[in-house]
């Protein structure tokens, strides 16, 4: 990540970004989606775009109808309607390009086994925002 740095009058600045890392969050989870959203903005010194929606479905049609309008997607693997996994898969349909990430808290249930069992990466949820710097450096695209 890029850091702040002094002017010569020793006031800080914060870095200009070439490109603002776009990046949806899908959990159904309303407090832990805002929270995650707010550590996104702290991160990146609210140099950041987000867009949040709780169901796979949504974010299926948003990722369609705004193609290339993310570089990231945070997905709950337990979701209302179409889980996080078949969501994955139905996103890579049309997009091989996007970075995904799953997280889940429930790590050691079967949704996840099976997630990992395909070679899937898989985050807990509740530890996510301390890996969130590590993860924008993995995805440059996105940040």
């Amino acid at each position: 990540m890029v850091e702040p740095t002094e002017t010569d009058e020793g006031r800080r600045t914060e870095p200009q970004r070439e490109h603002m890392p776009r990046v949806l969050v899908v959990d159904d989870d309303d407090q832990f989606r805002r929270a995650l959203v707010n550590s996104l903005r702290e991160l990146t010194h609210s140099n950041v775009v987000t867009r949040d929606t709780p169901t796979g479905e949504s974010a299926i049609a948003i990722l369609r109808n705004e193609p290339n309008s993310f570089d990231l997607v945070l997905l709950d693997l337990t979701l209302p309607g179409i889980n996080g996994v078949v969501t994955y898969y139905k996103i890579r349909e049309f997009n091989q390009s996007i970075g995904i990430v799953l997280m889940t808290s429930a790590v050691n249930g079967p949704t996840a086994r099976s997630a990992i069992q395909d070679g899937l990466k898989v985050f807990d949820k509740y530890q996510l925002p301390q890996q969130l710097d590590t993860l924008l450096v993995k995805y440059p695209s996105a940040s």
